[in-house]
């Protein structure tokens, strides 16, 4: 079978085919119901625990183009689909929750087997709308140079600084209301009962008292799944103490003063950045902002609802002999066959998909790849290279310079080796990072636009950062020192 070219669009750790074997399918089905076309290509590939997401560089062009024509002219489009993405994020997060709070155990076959139909029906279509904004900002940069090319005529000495102020949310994420609502508590309990902050956190949570228990139970049950991205671990009430008494040491009162500070410094800068602008360039930058907040509250309700189906997931292992592991590697056919059919895929077969496969969507026809088929689908995807192996060019998110040393950090286990001052140079950062991204000085990625995770985190944390290198991890290795010009894009060897 031949196979066409691709490029690589998302990469992360520790991702298996469940959950974005629906990705492919709301793609190559109906996609269509928001960009006018389906994709005809795409391609995963999984490499014990690694994941890259693929589709041909032709047709992502294409569809760029496509959906920032109807971004731009199509009237009501973008409302529309910003509605869409919300609905959909929204409904898939709602079954996975249904799911959680649900007694499994005694659920039929039939009853797991709708629950996950309808957590992937909704998970399409949340890929499918949200995927209309990605194309126009991932790799294509379509908003991104025709907004900087119109700010630069009014604000040509500072545009980096000036793009990076006016496409910033007004909205919060998930990520910054659970530090401003830990923050209040850790206030409160600084108010009322100090003698707290001075033990450990597994004492902390014993001795809370009812009132405080109930407020620290009900901030635990809104945010525990934050760091969960694809496969967990969510946060246990002992990790929140923790948080909480990292918190403690600048200062409840203090920080939520700084927030409110910044926020309303934002806003202030906003509209004193917007006056010199005409009403076009303003339109774009409306939509911009949208899109960027869309697409950070997009990937954390995601990231909750994996979390929330995992109950699901042991549920089907334990029914069936598999492990967790094994039951992650079940493409969609293969569930609905398991839960009606008692139909198993073998256990050697689910291991090697593990260590090595390549699921392929063409013309909404799939197929998983192991061994000689595997290797061929993953020889077919573009293996970038730096120009220049001293200086890395890419996109700045958050404008500055930093000089540190480098520590590649791209999992959990990774999170020892960064140090205060260091930069933290990434595949594409998640939640689970974000304990490295505050101690860095910088920040480096290979993928990303300015809709990214480490261009959302960047702008909150105030840190210099430079996404979409493409090749950085590739380049770098832990102990080079780098200067990281992130106004300029611009990451150089030292």
């Amino acid at each position: 079978m031949e196979i066409p070219e691709f490029m690589v669009i998302v990469a992360d750790r520790q991702v298996s085919l469940f959950p974005i074997v629906f990705y492919q399918h709301g793609l190559s089905e109906d996609l269509h119901k928001f960009a006018g076309v389906n994709m005809k290509h795409c391609l995963m590939e999984f490499k014990e625990g690694k994941m890259r997401w693929c589709c041909t560089p032709e047709e992502w062009k294409a569809l760029g183009d496509a959906a920032y024509s109807k971004t731009k002219n199509e009237h009501g489009f973008f409302e529309w689909n910003c509605r869409e993405v919300e609905k959909h994020c929204n409904g898939m997060a709602s079954i996975a929750e249904k799911a959680w709070n649900s007694d499994l155990k005694g659920k039929t076959n039939r009853e797991l087997l709708d629950f996950y139909d309808a957590y992937g029906k909704e998970m399409r279509l949340a890929t499918a709308s949200g995927l209309t904004f990605s194309f126009i900002d991932a790799v294509n940069d379509l908003l991104t140079k025709e907004l900087k090319q119109k700010l630069e005529r009014a604000h040509k000495e500072k545009l980096s600084e000036v793009f990076t102020l006016l496409t910033t949310p007004n909205e919060e994420s998930f990520l910054k209301k659970e530090r401003k609502g830990l923050l209040k508590l850790g206030e409160k309990i600084q108010n009322e009962k100090p003698e707290l902050l001075k033990l450990k956190p597994k004492e902390l949570v014993e001795k809370l008292d009812d009132q405080l228990k109930k407020e620290f139970d009900s901030h635990y049950r809104a945010y525990f799944w934050l760091p969960y991205n694809y496969e967990g671990p969510a946060w246990s009430k002992e990790n929140v103490a923790s948080n909480l008494l990292a918190l403690a040491k600048k200062g409840f009162t203090e920080q939520l003063q700084q927030i409110e500070k910044e926020e309303l410094e934002l806003n202030e800068q906003q509209k004193e950045g917007e006056k010199k602008l005409d009403a076009e360039t303003r339109e774009l930058i409306r939509k911009a902002k949208k899109i960027v907040y869309l697409k950070g509250l997009r990937k954390e309700l995601f990231f909750k609802s994996y979390c929330l189906m995992e109950p699901w997931l042991r549920e089907t292992a334990k029914r069936f002999g598999y492990s967790l592991k094994q039951v992650r590697f079940l493409d969609t056919r293969e569930v609905e066959a398991l839960l009606l059919e008692n139909k198993k895929v073998p256990e050697e077969t689910l291991n090697a998909r593990y260590k090595h496969c390549v699921h392929y969507a063409h013309d909404a026809r799939y197929g998983i790849f192991t061994g000689k088929e595997a290797e061929y689908a993953s020889s077919r995807i573009i293996e970038e290279k730096a120009e220049k192996e001293d200086e890395l060019k890419g996109e700045c998110a958050y404008p500055g310079k930093a000089k540190g040393t480098v520590k590649v950090i791209n999992e959990l286990a990774d999170l020892k080796k960064m140090k205060k001052g260091d930069i933290i140079v990434s595949i594409q950062t998640n939640v689970n990072l974000v304990p490295a991204m505050e101690l860095s000085t910088a920040i480096v990625t290979d993928i990303g636009g300015i809709t990214c995770h480490a261009a959302i985190v960047s702008r909150e944390l105030k840190i210099p950062c430079v996404i979409g290198t493409r090749v950085a991890t590739k380049t770098l290795k832990d102990g080079d020192v780098v200067e990281v010009d992130a106004t300029k894009g611009i990451v150089r060897k030292i």
